[in-house]
């Protein structure tokens, strides 16, 4: 009961207000079934999270116990995205941001996205920053697989049909998995099924 005014008006004044429009009275009631398909709390499962993260504010303090081990924001040392509505007033801008400095990460990104707390996932304006702000962030941290095999043994196949064989198939693949011309060869003896030759790279010295 955040804001007990809204709750109220928007069940009776915004409600009525819409009735006469097919499209945005379906997407209320739709809004209104994912809102209640939630799974229950158990009993002690809520007043224990009103104290420890509420009123004790242990998950900051690095206090919080899940499972017999301590909670350490401090152990988190990944890349960090923090994606938050700039609207919320549920989880507020500042108990979101303020997570940031305590952890243990050097790479810490904030995403801010218009919208509520339900907006950032639902809302047409959230939309349109929040995907392409994923992406954006994961292609900066994207690291390119390569794929080896063992250096001084590799397979070379000479399928008979080489237009439809599965080498050339693969060979296309390949190039987006960053292997060179004998990675790709060994990879496509996998499937083909040929008689494999082994040989050793260029300007290399069998062991």
């Amino acid at each position: 009961m955040m804001d007990p005014v809204a709750n109220v008006d928007k069940y009776t004044v915004d409600l009525l207000s819409i009735l006469d429009d097919d499209r945005k009275l379906l997407n209320f009631l739709h809004m209104e079934r994912w809102i209640a398909d939630r799974p229950s709390t158990p009993g002690r499962g809520r007043p224990q999270w009103l104290k420890d993260l509420y009123q004790d504010n242990k998950l900051v303090k690095n206090e919080l116990v899940l499972g017999g081990r301590t909670v350490d924001l401090r152990n988190i040392t990944m890349p960090v995205l923090n994606v938050y509505a700039e609207g919320d007033v549920v989880v507020p801008n500042s108990t979101t941001r303020g997570v940031g400095p305590r952890l243990g990460t050097s790479d810490y990104t904030e995403l801010g996205v218009p919208g509520g707390h339900i907006g950032t996932f639902v809302g047409g304006k959230a939309q349109r920053v929040l995907g392409p702000g994923i992406i954006d962030w994961l292609k900066a941290r994207k690291r390119r697989p390569t794929m080896t095999v063992p250096r001084t043994v590799l397979v070379r196949i000479r399928p008979a049909n080489r237009e439809n064989s599965p080498f050339e198939r693969l060979a296309g693949q390949a190039d987006g998995v960053h292997m060179n011309t004998y990675n790709r060869q060994a990879l496509a003896r996998v499937v083909s099924g040929g008689q494999p030759n082994l040989i050793s790279p260029p300007n290399s010295t069998p062991h």
